[in-house]
């Protein structure tokens, strides 16, 4: 839980970089779309979860959190150009 509160505090950092990157015509489309991303992602996330945890122990969830972490990470290593 600590780590969902901090996680969702980050948005409207986000969305400030979001403003300060982009040019003004594209500030609306990349806010819907980071803003629709979160409401995906809860609503895709829950039901996989309680998939994974009814038919594994509760362990593998911690497992395959992190594995997808490592997953983000790497893919934005790659994907986002240094300053």
């Amino acid at each position: 839980r600590a780590l969902q509160g901090a996680a969702i505090a980050v948005v409207p950092l986000g969305i400030s970089i979001l403003r300060d990157e982009l040019p003004p015509e594209r500030v609306l489309s990349a806010v819907a779309l980071m803003s629709s991303t979160l409401g995906i992602g809860a609503a895709i996330g829950l039901p996989v979860a309680a998939l994974v945890i009814e038919n594994f122990e509760w362990h593998t969830m911690f497992w395959v959190s992190g594995v997808i972490g490592l997953i983000d990470i790497a893919l934005v290593l790659r994907c986002v150009p240094e300053s």
